[in-house]
């Protein structure tokens, strides 16, 4: 092999040391959790006593499997030891282009098998392992600590030989797949003990509340026994909650902890040279084994307890009533005996009461089943019910796998008479043999909203700085990041010569909010204005009166609040640069003297200045309706949506500066057949234009929609490669259905006037504030309005200008 260049060996030699020095330290600390685990699991090792009551179960789960779980996968989410050696490899790759797939398979393979025994010890506690289990973990942790330190001396044998080669090698994504598969093991690990901890917690005080009911019945008892014996006051009757409704409680809560805590679906690995991916289903094991084992265990057992001291709570009833007859009647004696036999009766009661004491077993047998269930389906969604049982507890885990598999067979026999009278009683429908039945109404429905309409959310992810620097939704300053904006650039130009030439001018900008209207001006200001005194100002308070924009105009040039106006404007030439114009009018009679002010200043003040204004294209409409304002204005710039090719070419553009890849994920699978007859017709369209094409139709040109857009689609960042998903259409017709006419109009007049407040708005709509209040609030809770962060009131949020844009044009209101 010919030797590289000894430029290119220096660069090679220095990637060398600096992957195998990370490499090294990578397993050091992999070896180090392992090494600090093993110590801490030999207190735990040998099996406990028997617990006597939940508190003691709890204290004894948390503190176990803090020492076993927690601690040790919070140090490893902490170190990223595996995410570290993946960069290592990729910077080495980067800086040398030498890649061996074999030494990273059996690296990674390595690795990931030693993070994922860090779940081993807990998984034998808490099926109560025997010794030889212990010992077979300690064995294959000390195994695997060998063999990482062979890879990592054929590792440094290979660096130190290895050239670049003629083509870049890829780095094998599955490497980075396999490290998202166990992050997810291990945060599904946690999520499993989190929902341990909530279901003793709330069953914990299941248990309490039932024994305050049935102390506060054995006390009203002894109250109505002395009653009976020397008279006083009877006890009152005491409400009771049915098992039901505390089992719909208990249950609730557990339910909402597992359906937050635990994925509907997620994917794990078997490590290997060559990894085995399996699907799991956690949410669903678990809600079987909570329904199974938590809710019909928990039913019997409260309803046998709540039935005694329901049954002393009757006869504490049935002693008043017999009392209180016998009493009418007058005979004295027939009172003593109606009291002697009701406090017999209920003495009686009091002296066979169960304690209690069996409650907390059979809820702790309860739990133990509950978790068995759930912890079987866990690792059999991980390594396969046929690796499970090779291991030692895999036996002990087989009755669990037993009786789900008996239990799902049961369930498919009784499926099938059910399923045949559907299909009949929808074929008799279907011939009009058959009113159809009404279905049931939902138990809870619930109000959409902006947020939950959209299928995008904002991305979690850290991107890295530059990134974020890129694509921070602000005006920009630099030219070579205004795309698209060529011809409107040179209609300000043209406006600026006309103005220079002697020639009246004045430009009006005009654009939606997020357009680009500001980054417009900013280039302007720096390029083609820079010759010139420029004044930008915009308006912060709505200008409602001639006095108002006279002072607002004194400021802007810097002069008196007494100072003459018309001397003023007269003392230099400059360029006015006006944002924000929308704030100058309310829509309602007599709301334009603000704007024909300013009109009037416009043609009084054109030899010395050059007006140029900016507003939204909705504020426009109303002014040409109220005030015929574009007519004073020599040059009109419609800064509005960019074509798809310029906005395509703006995000790329940015994202090239970040020096990342792109990876773009495929379209949602559809039909194969349809999909092969693309395929062979040649029909097919490439991710990228399929995203582009999705992006742009989304954010309607928008620049500030199609970056949130864009930041929304990032899926991942790993190593030097940024994962784009597709953005999914959102669907908007249920959000539409819950708006009413009223609420059409407040979107418009708040579109219309930049942002209002509710003085404003009952201003406008001609009502009473708190009115107009309470639309604004409804709006807000919709997520379709937001305070708006640089000017009283509220404004339509930028997320929501596509949807409202398209609800108002459905209504003929644009």
């Amino acid at each position: 092999m010919k030797s590289p260049p000894e430029s290119a060996q220096e660069t090679l030699s220095g990637a060398a040391y600096r992957l195998c020095s990370e490499l090294r330290q990578v397993v050091r600390d992999l070896s180090g959790l392992g090494d600090r685990l093993r110590q801490a699991s030999l207190p735990l090792r040998d099996a406990p006593e028997p617990p006597a009551t939940l508190a003691e179960v709890k204290e004894r789960f948390e503190e176990a499997s803090r020492i076993l779980l927690v601690d040790p996968l919070d140090q490893y989410l902490r170190l990223r030891p595996i995410h570290r050696s993946l960069e290592a490899i990729a910077e080495f790759r980067r800086e040398t282009s030498a890649y061996d797939s074999s030494l990273v398979a059996r690296l990674e393979s390595t690795l990931a098998q030693m993070a994922l025994d860090l779940c081993e010890p807990w998984r034998i506690r808490r099926s109560r392992g025997a010794v030889e289990e212990w010992q077979e973990w300690d064995q294959h942790q000390a195994s695997l600590q060998e063999e990482t330190a062979g890879i990592l001396q054929d590792y440094t044998d290979w660096v130190a030989v290895a050239a670049p080669s003629p083509a870049k090698a890829e780095l094998d994504q599955k490497w980075w797949r396999q490290q998202r598969a166990i992050v997810s093991t291990f945060e599904m690990e946690l999520a499993v003990r989190e929902i341990g901890l909530i279901w003793l917690d709330e069953t914990q005080d299941l248990v309490t509340s039932l024994r305050e009911e049935r102390a506060a019945i054995e006390e009203s008892a002894r109250t109505t026994i002395q009653w009976t014996v020397g008279g006083g006051l009877a006890a009152e009757t005491l409400p009771l909650a049915s098992p039901e409704e505390r089992l719909n409680h208990w249950e609730q809560r557990i339910d909402e902890a597992t359906a937050s805590r635990l994925p509907e679906i997620t994917e794990l690995v078997e490590p290997g040279t060559r990894p085995t991916w399996r699907k799991a289903r956690p949410r669903d094991a678990f809600h079987t084994a909570q329904v199974l084992h938590g809710r019909k265990a928990l039913q019997g057992i409260i309803e046998a307890y709540w039935e005694r001291g329901a049954s002393i709570a009757r006869d504490v009833v049935r002693a008043r009533e017999l009392v209180e007859y016998w009493r009418q009647s007058g005979d004295p004696e027939l009172v003593a005996e109606a009291c002697a036999n009701a406090a017999a009766m209920l003495t009686s009661h009091l002296a066979d009461a169960a304690t209690g004491q069996d409650l907390d077993q059979r809820t702790l047998a309860s739990f133990s089943a509950w978790s068995e269930e759930g912890y079987a389906a866990l690792e059999a969604g991980q390594f396969g019910w046929f690796a499970l049982l090779q291991r030692e507890r895999g036996w002990r885990l087989l009755a669990a796998a037993i009786r789900s598999s008996g239990r799902e067979a049961r369930r498919v026999l009784a499926s099938w008479p059910n399923w045949a009278v559907a299909r009949w009683d929808d074929v008799l429908e279907f011939l009009g043999w058959r009113l159809p039945v009404r279905p049931p109404l939902a138990p809870v429905v619930r109000r959409p909203t902006l947020r939950d309409t959209l299928l995008l959310p904002v991305s979690k992810l850290m991107l890295p700085g530059i990134y974020r620097s890129l694509f921070q939704v602000a005006p920009v300053s630099d030219e070579r990041f205004l795309v698209g904006r060529d011809l409107e650039l040179s209609g300000l130009a043209q406006a600026l010569k006309d103005w220079t030439d002697g020639r009246f001018a004045a430009c009006l900008v005009v654009g939606a909010r997020g357009s680009g209207k500001t980054s417009l001006l900013n280039c302007a200001s720096a390029g083609i204005f820079s010759g010139c005194t420029v004044l930008r100002r915009q308006f912060r308070q709505r200008l409602e009166s001639t006095e108002m924009v006279d002072a607002f105009l004194r400021e802007a040039l810097g002069v008196a609040p007494d100072a003459d106006l018309e001397l003023a404007f007269a003392a230099e030439r400059r360029i006015l640069v006006i944002e924000e114009f929308e704030r100058t009018f309310l829509r309602r009679v007599g709301g334009f003297e603000a704007v024909q002010h300013l009109v009037q200043w416009i043609h009084r003040t054109a030899a010395s200045t050059l007006w140029v204004v900016s507003m939204n294209d909705k504020a426009l409409r109303v002014l040409e309706a109220g005030a015929a304002f574009s007519h004073v204005f020599s040059h009109r710039v419609n800064a509005m949506s960019v074509s798809r090719d310029d906005l395509e070419n703006a995000i790329l553009q940015r994202h090239r500066l970040s020096g990342l890849r792109l990876r773009f994920a495929p379209p949602p699978a559809g039909d194969p057949r349809v999909s092969r007859i693309r395929q062979w017709l040649e029909l097919e369209q490439p991710p990228q234009k399929l995203y582009f094409d999705s992006l742009y139709e989304q954010s309607g040109g928008v620049f500030r929609s199609a970056f949130e857009l864009w930041g929304s689609s990032i899926e991942r960042v790993e190593g030097e490669t940024v994962d784009i998903r597709q953005p999914l259409e959102p669907r908007f017709a249920p959000l539409r259905g819950v708006l009413a006419q009223a609420d059409h109009f407040t979107l418009q007049a708040i579109q219309e006037h930049g942002s209002m407040t509710a003085a404003e708005l009952a201003v406008v709509l001609c009502e009473a504030e708190s009115a107009s209040r309470g639309k604004m609030d409804r709006l807000a809770a919709l997520g379709l309005i937001e305070r708006d962060p640089e000017h009283l009131g509220l404004r339509v949020r930028p997320e929501a200008q596509r949807f409202v844009n398209d609800l108002l044009q459905r209504v003929n209101l644009t």
